[in-house]
């Protein structure tokens, strides 16, 4: 028993240009862009931990504030 052309399941998608590409073709390319995607979470991670550790390193820097005022010369440590 056949079915009508109508409930046939399509084994292609036909793409805005009028070309015609199956499925499995569609998920073979779609591995260029998973791989995108995981190179671009994987810098931004990078750059997160750069940050981070830079933000860490200047709050624990030693150091001293010198400041020339009306009320003459202060120092203070941080």
């Amino acid at each position: 028993m056949t079915r009508p052309p109508a409930l046939q399941p399509q084994a292609h998608v036909i793409i805005r240009s009028g070309q015609r590409v199956s499925l499995l073709e569609l998920k073979a390319g779609s591995g260029m862009n998973r791989s995108l995607l995981f190179v671009v979470i994987g810098l931004l991670g990078i750059g997160a931990g750069v940050l981070g550790y830079w933000l860490y390193q200047t709050q624990r820097q030693p150091g001293v504030d010198i400041s020339i005022g009306p009320r003459g010369v202060t120092i203070q440590g941080r």
